[in-house]
């Protein structure tokens, strides 16, 4: 096989996989998740990619002020 259908395969691969993870996620549209950490960094991207699929999220951390910077953002 070429490089280049490889690389199609590949992409269709990955685009099989984030459908069903969506799809995965959608069971959990509703509920709540608690993030440690939701102020910054992984945590903050964790918190926006959650309530992004429906979920209620309650973020701890250190800086509030950064929380809540991010519950402006999300609206």
């Amino acid at each position: 096989m070429n490089k280049v259908m490889m690389m199609m395969m590949m992409m269709m691969q990955s685009n099989i996989l984030l459908r069903s993870a969506a799809s995965e996620m959608e069971r959990w549209s509703g509920r709540v998740a608690l993030v440690t950490g939701g102020s910054a960094g992984i945590g903050a991207a964790i918190v926006r990619r959650l309530a992004g699929h429906g979920l209620k999220v309650v973020a701890c951390g250190r800086r509030v002020d950064k929380i809540q910077v991010n519950v402006t953002e999300l609206g």
